[in-house]
């Protein structure tokens, strides 16, 4: 079983790596050739590593294979008007516009969907009928891939959406007909769930709770979900081995009692009957949370546990974890890319050396144990994905986890079958205020985790010592661990080539529109949200972040759509904007009007504007867009939004233009802007365009490229390279930009 885990991971790394060109592939074959290695020292390495090779070859073909025949399909629809039959999934987000809803596409324009990998989605709907998840419909939707199969060797490789599943986005232009109506057993659970919550507790616990049965947090406020993740709670939201884990526990202790009232104890063996039981509602529940990958790991291991159980073989639990991960990968090779997937295995081998190390302890120390590692061992893994570390999680889980294991989620798990409110009302009151305590404690603590990232190899290195801290003799030694991961900290915070950005600009990947973000030291600057305003949402939320300042170029949609989005957009540091006034009507917030001369610092970033001038009549909404100036160290940033040359000859009139070393191209790259005295008083090194690979338009115009080869720009394009990421060290040394590769 473990070649054929080796091979199975070593396979799947290969495939994407070839497949789509994404760094995340050589962590399985790191771990598989990690694990070879060590276990070679029993004398039969070449039976393990032919066997391994061979299985190997096979997966990584086969996988090639699959994705040539994706790479087909997204090619005859993306970009195209198509019709699909699509199963709704759930709901991702909604606007004052419409809802976005998290789909499975089963066929379209009649061809079925019925290759390996299934093919998930978003779509923006606006208007039309309420489609509910579960729910089969045939509809009208204009679709782009997420990954275009001649991005597929770009240099920014994988990127968020395909690690998370979402080959096509796109928007409904049409319900057709609704094909099936949602009347499984997974839509009558959640529809009595929130029917039960609703009544017996206050609108936002019961909406906490939904989201902690069914992983439904669509309507969860966004400050609660941010404050649980920055407090280290985060995994009590994301349906995980906890939760699997509690739904055996009850079905457990439920059934054990009724085996023997009904004497069926004395006609089956009671173990595997009990446990074959609790297999099938452990799976039962992972398809009614939505099939996260942490439930699946979890109902893998028990699924592996239970057939050793019959056939009355003796497993090690490291070859459980070892071989459920290669079942993952193998029916689901894009997770390799997803940070979840990493963090939940990664955690589960935490625990599971914590149990062993602690064996024949007592239980509150064997708690106290598990947590510690959990703590220091998911440190690097959280630092590198993140940027920043949950300092309280520690003292929340040895709080919370215990609660919510036994208590919370285990009523709210017999409320979906059964009616476990009548005469409870006190109890419910208590479940409810516990909930809200929770939730309180993380908003309060939340301000004490680290935005502190690190560098792969730094990542690395410490990942290395939490394996030798974690592993048993003569590998482990925690002295060893403990003495190489302070130096390894230490020549890290000594040498600048190892150390943390100090700044950094991400010019967000969002199709037609804008959305950049700026941070520096736990500052963040967001210049435009992009249409939809996901993305930048998803940034922000990822963050612990001391301000938060907030400019809108100007008010048209591709800009300030994002503003729709449920956010807490008004609770910014500062909001400027160009258009004040329009924006106000929508959004009456406490809006600044951008104006020539004012600025303010932001940690160790100069933030001055250049425009609008003040008592210059700008004719088109375009040419009222707040053009900003970004003091970075030694280096200039020029924010453009979607001003003409009109306005670049009024810049260039005023002598307020300095040479930059980014610019963000006015316009989306239109031949309407970037003139070439404009170009030429900048000489921007790096040139970002943010425009979509296929539009109308036909952003960037070839005369507009042309010019910045004339001033001798490196041009980089969200089309064609993905999401873009200019850093900067701690010394605020400029180390330039490129394409961000998905982590």
């Amino acid at each position: 079983m473990r070649y054929v885990a080796l091979g199975v991971l070593a396979g799947t790394g290969l495939a994407i790596r070839f497949a789509l060109n994404n760094p995340a592939a050589y962590l399985p074959l790191l771990l598989a050739l990690g694990i070879a290695c060590f276990l070679a020292s029993n004398g039969r390495a070449l039976r393990l590593f032919t066997g391994a090779a061979i299985i190997g070859i096979f997966v990584a073909g086969a996988q090639l294979m699959c994705m040539q025949n994706l790479w087909s399909v997204l090619s005859a629809v993306s970009g195209n008007k198509v019709s699909a039959v699509v199963r709704i999934d759930g709901r991702s987000g909604t606007t004052s516009a419409g809802e976005r809803l998290k789909v499975t596409f089963l066929s379209l324009n009649g061809r079925s969907s019925g290759w390996l990998w299934p093919v998930h989605g978003r779509l923006s709907s606006f208007g039309g009928p309420v489609a509910k998840p579960g729910e089969v419909w045939l509809v009208r939707a204009k679709l782009h891939a997420s990954l275009p199969p001649d991005k597929k060797g770009s240099p920014s490789g994988m990127n968020w959406d395909i690690a998370n599943r979402i080959w096509l986005k796109g928007y409904v232009r049409q319900y057709v007909a609704r094909v099936e109506p949602c009347d499984s057993w997974i839509c009558t659970g959640r529809e009595a769930l929130g029917q039960q919550l609703s009544l017996r507790m206050s609108a936002e616990s019961a909406a906490l709770a939904i989201g902690v049965v069914s992983g439904d947090s669509g309507s969860l406020p966004r400050e609660w979900s941010g404050a649980m993740r920055k407090a280290g709670l985060g995994h009590l939201l994301a349906v995980s081995g906890l939760h699997v884990g509690a739904v055996v526990s009850v079905a457990w202790l439920l059934v054990l009692p009724l085996t023997r009232v009904t004497g069926l104890d004395r006609r089956w063996p009671r173990q595997p009957f009990v446990l074959g039981l609790a297999v099938g509602l452990a799976w039962s529940y992972v398809a009614f949370a939505g099939w996260a990958v942490s439930a699946e790991r979890a109902a893998l291991m028990l699924t592996v546990g239970f057939l050793a159980a019959l056939g009355r073989r003796v497993v090690d639990v490291l070859d459980v974890w070892l071989f459920s991960l290669a079942i993952v990968v193998l029916l689901d090779p894009v997770a390799i890319g997803s940070p979840s997937l990493w963090l939940s295995f990664v955690a589960v081998v935490l625990i599971i050396f914590a149990l062993k190390r602690s064996r024949g302890r007592r239980l509150w120390s064997r708690w106290l144990l598990v947590q510690v590692y959990l703590f220091f061992g998911m440190a690097p893994l959280t630092l590198y994905l993140f940027d920043w570390f949950a300092l309280p999680s520690l003292a929340m889980n040895l709080l919370f986890t215990p609660l919510f294991a036994l208590l919370f989620f285990p009523v709210l798990l017999l409320s979906l079958v059964a009616d476990v409110g009548t005469g409870m009302t006190l109890f419910w009151s208590l479940l409810d205020q516990g909930l809200q305590i929770m939730v309180r404690t993380a908003v309060q603590v939340q301000d004490l985790a680290l935005p502190v990232g690190l560098p792969w190899s730094v990542a690395a290195l410490l990942g290395l010592c939490v394996v030798t801290w974690i592993s048993p003799r003569p590998l482990g030694s925690k002295r060893f661990s403990i003495t190489m991961g302070g130096v390894i900290l230490a020549v890290w915070l000594g040498s600048p080539w190892l150390r943390p950005w100090g700044a950094k600009l991400s010019l967000l990947d969002t199709g037609q529109s804008l959305a950049t973000v700026i941070e520096t030291g736990g500052h963040a600057l967001v210049y435009d949200v992009g249409r939809h305003g996901g993305g930048v949402v998803r940034w922000l939320d990822r963050r612990p972040l001391l301000s938060r300042n907030l400019i809108i170029s100007h008010s048209d949609s591709d800009h300030s759509g994002g503003l729709q989005r449920d956010y807490p957009w008004s609770r910014f540091q500062r909001l400027y904007s160009g258009q004040t006034a329009v924006l106000q009507r929508t959004y009456p917030w406490s809006w600044r009007r951008c104006r020539q001369g004012d600025g303010f610092i932001m940690g160790r970033v100069s933030v001055r504007i250049l425009w609008p001038a003040e008592g210059v009549q700008a004719g088109s909404d375009n040419d009222q867009s707040c053009v900003v100036q970004l003091e970075i160290g030694d280096q200039r940033v020029l924010l453009t939004g979607d001003i003409t040359q009109t306005v670049e000859r009024q810049l260039l009139l005023a002598g307020v233009l300095e040479p930059v070393t980014i610019l963000l191209v006015p316009h989306h790259g239109s031949r309407h802007s970037s003139s070439l005295p404009f170009l030429e008083r900048l000489r921007p090194s790096y040139a970002l365009i943010a425009a979509a690979q296929s539009n109308p338009w036909g952003f960037p115009r070839r005369e507009v490229l042309d010019r910045l080869a004339k001033v001798h720009s490196s041009v980089l394009w969200t089309g064609i390279d993905g999401a873009l990421v200019c850093e900067w060290d701690r010394d605020l040394e400029f180390r330039g930009c490129g394409p961000q590769v998905v982590r």
